[in-house]
């Protein structure tokens, strides 16, 4: 809320398609998705292309990526240029919370070994999207009340793909399901924020916060909401 209240919000921000990696390409690459050709799930962002890592490496700047969001994964090409590139596979046993949690220790162990180090993070999160890192005694508060659903936090993702594929609507999510979802969902957001929230207290425990430019923004364009 700090962060909220003190920075400055571009209302009229928008994403230049709806494909997360791509929208990543283009922050990296400040080019359109056709410019550096990832234009769907599929696509590998080819070697060739400078990014704001190569550049701040050539510029003696100390750069790091972490991401948790496998269309970011070095198989995709965004592994070139930094000095520390860091992936967290959402199958894997790090929380979604991970690479968040990674850039701050590793910008904490730069400044304990040169304070006046300059560097350029970017950290990729999962936010809100599944699996969840909810424990069985967090299910038990979690709305709907007495839910027998379906939809568990590790499988959540298969089981949300699987709804969308389904041509009949009745069988689709019940209101249980996606109030169940919408749960898990926040949930997911508040460890995100409080993650998020440590980061920040990293940077001016160290000294260096007035002196950061810190941007926060989404990896997909707006759309209608769907489960």
């Amino acid at each position: 809320s700090d962060l909220a209240l003190t920075a400055t919000t571009f209302h009229q921000h928008r994403a230049p398609t709806t494909v997360s990696g791509s929208v990543v390409a283009s922050l990296l690459t400040a080019l359109p998705p056709r410019g550096h050709t990832v234009t769907d799930l599929g696509a590998r962002m080819p070697s060739w292309h400078t990014t704001l890592g190569a550049i701040a490496h050539d510029a003696s700047i100390r750069a790091a990526m972490f991401t948790g969001v496998p269309s970011t994964f070095k198989s995709f090409g965004f592994g070139n240029g930094w000095e520390q590139f860091v992936e967290y596979p959402p199958y894997g046993n790090d929380k979604a919370t991970a690479p968040i949690d990674g850039a701050a220790a590793w910008m904490t162990e730069v400044l304990r070994q040169a304070p006046d180090a300059r560097f350029l993070v970017i950290v990729h999160s999962r936010g809100g999207h599944p699996p969840w890192d909810i424990s069985p005694k967090e299910m038990t508060q979690m709305p709907p009340t007495k839910y027998t659903g379906v939809i568990e936090p590790r499988r959540g993702a298969q089981q949300l793909a699987s709804a969308r594929k389904r041509k009949n609507k009745r069988d689709t999510l019940s209101e249980q399901d996606q109030e169940r979802v919408r749960a898990l969902e926040a949930a997911a957001l508040a460890y995100e924020d409080r993650a998020l929230g440590n980061l920040v207290s990293a940077l001016k425990t160290a000294g260096i916060w007035d002196n950061t430019l810190f941007v926060l923004t989404g990896d997909v364009s707006a759309g209608a909401p769907s489960l």
